[in-house]
């Protein structure tokens, strides 16, 4: 039987582009496979962080109010980014594992995705808008900084919807290989803000607001590349209705998607706390916790980027039984995650203040994130291979367990924090972070251990049960 058909019929669907594409997922050697969707995969990670750090590169030119003014802004929204994951990545999860299997329900799954992302997206953002004054006070922030956020904060509430509505479409393109697709959307996108930005910082004299304003454009500019994409009927599933609900859609995205929401959610709370306890020491401890958060986003989302390719892989070669495959992906997505982590560990051990003195010049700021970058650079060593080790945990349909993991970061970081404060230690506040990765890294190292599918895949072994789903 010719194997086209066998994996799910329709497979010609979405033209030549289509098809290269789900060779890449079934057939194509798994280093080259990795690589093709990783690497396009890892530098839109990267410019999407980088659409964020744009301001905060002009910011620090303002001064340090500016830079906690827009740190603050992160707890709204990795607080709704947590929520939204739930839906981001459990739904693309799914249509990733049913784009092996019936393309027609894909399209139902993607469009029910997109859907719910954006009406999310705005009710969310009209509650911040509403309680704005509610949530901020509990900051404490002095008159000047009260200002500042405000007047930032609510200029990126207006685009929030589409920031999040553009990861969650980025996450389907990704999801069927076409990263590079998202990759043009985002060089696009962030080329524009580094050109708006300045030009409404400064030219136009809006100041903060302006920074806001370049962030919000920029990524309307990346929406309508992911829905050029669609237009050209580029994807390998084409787009049937506008309006669609898969039955299993809300199920399945929930099962998937739920460690990773609730685990975002409550790294939320825990970055509310951290900020709460570094006002108490002023605008400076404010803006170095914020900025430190920033700094170490963009490595994380380069470890991210290759363990979610590996993802893609996994979730479509479990789905068609090709196990023979998912064991060649466990093993050679070790070694690339790895040697990602050695770089990014040298990187903050040798230029820790080169990093930091580009966003800001503030000498007791780049003190401490300069202390903090070097205490965190380890924790890369190891990151990679236990986010790999969780998303392969996801692509088998056991995401709680994953989450639980993730957990423990919570659960360490809170009381360094409530520590850091009855010490008088604005530089534990600060490290709780690294504090809370090593934890996550060493129940991550310990519950790996005693996989036996993970660790026999690994080690290129096959699992019981798979001859049986094969011979099906």
């Amino acid at each position: 039987m010719d194997q086209s058909i066998a994996i799910g019929g329709e497979n010609r669907v979405g033209g030549k582009g289509g098809l290269l594409r789900e060779s890449v997922l079934r057939d194509d050697h798994i280093v080259k496979a990795l690589l093709s969707i990783g690497i396009p995969l890892v530098i839109a990670m990267v410019l999407e962080g980088s659409n964020m750090m744009v301001d905060r590169h002009f910011l620090g030119r303002l001064g340090t109010v500016e830079i906690a003014a827009s740190s603050l802004f992160a707890i709204p929204f990795v607080l709704g980014f947590g929520l939204m994951s739930m839906f981001m990545y459990g739904s693309s999860a799914y249509f990733t594992y049913i784009l092996g299997v019936d393309k027609k329900r894909a399209s139902s799954v993607r469009v029910s995705g997109i859907t719910f992302l954006f009406s999310v997206g705005v009710l969310y953002s009209l509650l911040v808008f509403v309680f704005f004054n509610s949530w901020i006070s509990i900051y404490s922030p002095e008159a000047a900084l009260y200002e500042a956020s405000k007047r930032y904060i609510y200029t990126m509430l207006i685009g929030l919807p589409i920031i999040y509505l553009f990861v969650g479409m980025s996450m389907f393109v990704k999801g069927e290989g076409a990263a590079i697709v998202v990759l043009l959307s985002l060089v696009a996108s962030v080329a524009l803000n580094i050109i708006l930005t300045p030009i409404m910082m400064f030219t136009f004299d809006w100041g903060i607001v302006g920074a806001a304003l370049g962030t919000v454009m920029a990524n309307t500019i990346a929406i309508l590349g992911m829905m050029t994409f669609y237009m050209l009927g580029k994807s390998m599933v084409p787009i049937r209705s506008i309006f669609a609900f898969d039955r299993k859609f809300a199920k399945e995205s929930f099962r998937r998607g739920f460690p990773e929401s609730y685990a975002g959610m409550l790294e939320s709370v825990a970055m509310g706390i951290g900020l709460v306890f570094a006002a108490v020491y002023g605008d400076a401890l404010v803006a170095s916790y914020g900025l430190f958060l920033s700094i170490i986003i963009l490595p994380m989302f380069i470890v991210w980027g290759f363990a979610h390719s590996a993802r893609v892989l996994l979730n479509y070669n479990i789905g068609v039984g090709n196990f023979d495959r998912v064991r060649s992906t466990v093993r050679v997505a070790t070694i690339v995650t790895g040697l990602i982590g050695l770089g990014i560990f040298t990187m903050f051990m040798v230029f820790p203040y080169q990093i930091i003195e580009f966003f800001i010049k503030d000498e007791e700021v780049v003190s401490f994130v300069a202390r903090a970058l070097r205490l965190t650079a380890p924790m890369f060593l190891f990151m990679g291979f236990i986010d790999l080790y969780i998303n392969y945990l996801v692509a088998l349909g056991r995401g709680v367990l994953g989450g639980s993991i993730q957990m423990i970061k919570i659960f360490v970081q809170v009381p360094v924090l409530f520590l850091a404060y009855n010490m008088g230690s604005p530089m534990l506040i600060i490290l709780s972070v690294p504090i809370s990765e090593a934890a996550f890294i060493l129940l991550g190292i310990v519950l790996m251990l005693s996989e036996k599918t993970f660790l026999q895949r690994l080690l290129g072994r096959e699992v019981a049960g798979e001859s049986a789903i094969k011979q099906q």
